[in-house]
């Protein structure tokens, strides 16, 4: 495993190693890329640009003869259908939110195995990840404010259950009681994992803390649907800052609201959470107890996604999670 400093990285990106060493490892031909396109749309390719970003799917953005571009996605990770994911699309854009149109979901011989593959029209635009160093503080508050609009649509659809729907209709739990069983029990294995890494008995006490008083002090008995990834990177923005697209919803899930914004917080320090509360309106998780409910949420997220990246080896992106932590502590002491 790569060496733990606790330091973030310089990154020029949101593409890490772990992520290029995965698209490193598996490439469909070309050939098949076009026949996925020309099944969706009828229509030839004239150029095929592979995309290198997210860990579960081979992504490919095709230019079509006398038609708009289509992004082949070819799931090689992971353990959501492309068939739940269609539907938690579909379930948003008739929510009001600006989704892809979803044009395929079908199979594949790739490696010789059928692998699951997706066909979407391509957003215009470019994603907010790219665009945001460019732009003032009014014009990120603008783009921000049309996330939280669209953010809200997505949490107003009803998730049928708890974390993830692997399969259409089939939720890995049906209700709080069993969330917060699961909770923790896999946080307190997480925390031994982070007991080699910087962290004394005190620190791992007051995350613990901050885990039991989430789960207490926040049930949710009737979960939304999450994006699970509601980051720059997946929001495109047009020329007219124009929110034109929420993309790639691989991670979406059923989860008390807060979870996207504890995630937003995690990965995105800068981004001020008021942009986002201008669209989002003053609903649930935006109430008289925000700021106590993104800190415990966020502390039980944090844990669980340190632990896992210190497993698999990503430096980058445990580097991120320490930093969080490191200030989650800070505002929990302050606040104690």
């Amino acid at each position: 495993m790569a060496e733990d400093t606790n330091e973030e990285p310089n990154r020029t990106d949101d593409v890490t190693e772990v992520m290029r060493r995965r698209h490193a490892a598996v490439e469909t031909p070309p050939a098949t890329v076009a026949s996925v396109a020309r099944r969706a749309t009828g229509r030839d390719a004239e150029r095929i640009e592979r995309i290198v970003r997210g860990y579960d799917s081979e992504v490919y953005r095709v230019a079509l003869r006398a038609g708009e571009p289509v992004i082949v996605r070819i799931r090689r990770y992971g353990s959501v259908s492309y068939a739940s994911e269609a539907w938690a699309i579909e379930a948003c854009r008739a929510a009001g939110a600006p989704v892809p149109d979803v044009l395929l979901v079908d199979t594949v011989p790739a490696d010789g195995a059928e692998r699951e593959v997706m066909v979407q029209r391509a957003v215009p635009g470019r994603p907010l990840s790219e665009l945001r160093g460019a732009l003032s503080r009014s014009e990120l508050a603008r783009v921000w404010a049309q996330a939280g609009e669209a953010l809200a649509r997505i949490h107003s659809v009803p998730a049928g259950g708890f974390y993830k729907m692997r399969r259409p209709g089939s939720w890995d739990f049906p209700d709080w009681e069993s969330v917060a069983e699961a909770a923790r029990r896999d946080r307190r294995s997480d925390l031994e994992e982070l007991r080699g890494h910087g962290y004394g008995e005190a620190d791992l006490e007051a995350l613990w803390e901050m885990l039991e008083a989430g789960l207490s002090e926040f049930p949710c008995h009737a979960p939304s649907l999450l994006h699970g990834d509601y980051l720059p990177g997946h929001l495109f923005v047009d020329d007219g800052l124009r929110l034109r697209g929420v993309i790639d919803f691989g991670d979406f899930q059923g989860s008390p609201r807060i979870g996207d914004i504890a995630n937003l917080r995690m990965n995105e320090p800068d981004v001020d959470l008021r942009w986002l509360r201008d669209g989002y309106g003053g609903q649930e998780p935006f109430d008289e107890r925000f700021e106590r409910r993104l800190l415990l949420a966020g502390a039980g997220l944090q844990i669980g996604y340190l632990a896992h990246f210190l497993r698999e080896g990503n430096a980058e992106e445990a580097a991120v999670v320490h930093r969080a932590i490191r200030e989650t502590l800070a505002w929990w002491r302050a606040a104690t």
